[in-house]
């Protein structure tokens, strides 16, 4: 917040998501087309430029025949791969990303799903046992090579979808399916990379892309090659670092402040897709998540007093061990007790217990 100095540039790493630094930024890093109308319209910042995803080349990889023999497929199957957070698959009304793999693979009984990031839960196992054992969530995995090298189609997830996961399989050569237009970007893939890779205008249009692929051998080919074209130009090496070079040229001499300005509103179809994944997406309301997942994670948060009770009154009753985990007991004893009490019994705790020699810190 001062101006002078080197300039700064700000990369805008989740456009639809509250974040800070935009009258700091002399030049914002928007990764995608809709993260830069995003920063321009709804958040009245005019300094953008375009600096895609990076995305290394993949290396050499496992045959077709020995993917599909070590993750047990049919070697004369049509392999559909999606790859996401298991989040991204949950279901708002109108888009269940299960029901459209449902209806790929009863119209055409050759294929087989495989999803990597999703565990098995009662949503996945009736696609599987409907489908007569043809689709597997496989959870979070680190070989994705033998996933892609399997696969001859990748389908995006929704309602959120998994941009760097669509540019690996992309790059890779595999033809990709863009989710429906009903969950539409920043929440799904867009880009320099994909401009001219048509998105489905709805779910039935997704089912009927994915099943157009599945049937057309040629297509798959040529798709994945113009594809992986694509991609290798603006996410890898010297293409991505061209891009960099540019929004560098676009910098000023020093560092300003950038006073914010007046932005528009999100428009009702993206206004309402957000508060739909904020509300309906989640089992906790949004603060409970939020404080769960943190502390999944091994974070330690520092809720006030307000803020304590705020959870307690929305989450306490729905979950009450979770107000038993320590960094929670610490931040409610201090609010109740205050400052003045807690920190001199830390301070006691800490003389009688020595703490050792290589978790002392500066």
């Amino acid at each position: 917040g001062v101006e002078g100095g080197p300039p700064v540039m700000l990369l805008n790493h989740l456009s639809q998501k509250f974040w800070v630094g935009g009258s700091i930024a002399d030049l914002v890093l928007n990764l995608r087309d809709s993260a830069l109308d995003w920063s321009r319209a709804h958040r009245g910042i005019e300094r953008n430029a375009l600096l895609p995803i990076p995305v290394p080349r993949p290396r050499a990889r496992e045959t077709r025949a020995a993917a599909r023999h070590a993750l047990g497929l049919p070697a004369d199957a049509i392999v559909l791969l999606t790859v996401g957070h298991a989040y991204k698959y949950r279901a708002l009304p109108g888009l269940d990303f299960l029901e459209a793999a449902a209806a790929i693979l009863r119209a055409r009984p050759r294929t087989h799903l495989l999803a990597v990031g999703p565990r098995e839960d009662a949503g996945w196992r009736a696609l599987r046992e409907a489908t007569g054992q043809r689709a597997r969530a496989t959870g979070p995995r680190h070989d994705l090579a033998l996933f892609h090298a399997a696969a001859d189609v990748y389908l995006e997830g929704f309602p959120i979808g998994s941009p760097t996961a669509f540019l690996e399989a992309g790059l890779r050569g595999l033809p990709c399916v863009r989710a429906p237009a009903d969950a539409p970007p920043p929440f799904v893939i867009d880009g320099i990379a994909v401009r001219g890779l048509e998105q489905p205008p709805d779910v039935a249009g997704y089912v009927s892309t994915a099943v157009a692929l599945v049937d057309d051998l040629r297509r798959r080919a040529s798709e994945g090659a113009a594809l992986a074209r694509a991609i290798e130009t603006h996410h890898t090496e010297s293409g991505w670092a061209s891009h960099l070079m540019a929004a560098e040229r676009a910098l000023p001499d020093r560092h300003r402040l950038h006073p914010p300005v007046s932005a528009g509103r999100l428009p009702a179809p993206i206004r309402d897709f957000s508060v739909a994944l904020s509300t309906r997406h989640h089992a906790d309301d949004t603060l409970t998540f939020t404080l769960r997942a943190a502390l999944e994670l091994d974070l330690r948060p520092r809720p006030d007093a307000p803020l304590l009770r705020s959870l307690a009154g929305q989450g306490l009753g729905r979950d009450p061990r979770m107000f038993l985990r320590r960094p929670l007991l610490a931040a409610l004893a201090a609010s109740l007790a205050g400052p003045a009490l807690v920190d001199p019994a830390r301070r006691a705790r800490r003389r009688l217990i020595p703490v050792p020699r290589g978790d002392r810190q500066a």
